[in-house]
């Protein structure tokens, strides 16, 4: 974070009571970095494989493929919400949003998503790719509360 903030990649603010910690947001010129991490998730999404049991997965992390590679299939109808867990009971959810035939994702949740998912991140992948039924994806462990039509609400487009 130092090296970056010396770069002028990203700026510290100090957030102030309760939290009372540093806060860091991207500057100008770390999102002009954007199209270039879009375009290394782009190439590096097909060399992903099963991960190993040794290894760590963080929910956010499915942001930069789930936006690369899904869009609002109904963007006419209201929007859907999706909570997704990857990790444990202590790490913050993910929550995908439809948006003007766009979907986005940042961290958190909310009261009565349309969805949950919680399991592996390449089950729950292959779930919203529709590589995977929802059924299937149950018989292996995945767990899912809500509409189904929420998670049929995103389409794959490559």
């Amino acid at each position: 974070l130092r090296d970056m903030e010396a770069s002028g990649l990203i700026a510290r603010d100090d957030a102030p009571p309760p939290v009372a910690t540093a806060v860091f947001r991207l500057t100008e010129r770390g999102r002009a970095l954007e199209p270039v991490v879009r375009a290394l998730g782009a190439w590096a999404g097909p060399l992903m494989g099963t991960p190993t049991e040794d290894e760590v997965f963080r929910s956010h992390w499915l942001a930069l493929p789930i936006e690369l590679y899904f869009r609002d299939r109904h963007p006419d109808q209201p929007p859907v919400r999706i909570e997704v867990r990857t990790g444990t009971e202590s790490e913050t959810p993910s929550l995908i949003e439809t948006m003007d035939g766009a979907v986005k994702v940042h961290a958190g949740t909310v009261a009565a998503p349309d969805a949950s998912l919680a399991g592996p991140p390449h089950l729950i992948m292959a779930v919203l790719a529709g590589r995977v039924s929802l059924a299937a994806a149950r018989a292996r462990g995945l767990q899912f509360s809500g509409r189904a039509g929420a998670i049929k609400r995103l389409q794959f487009v490559r």
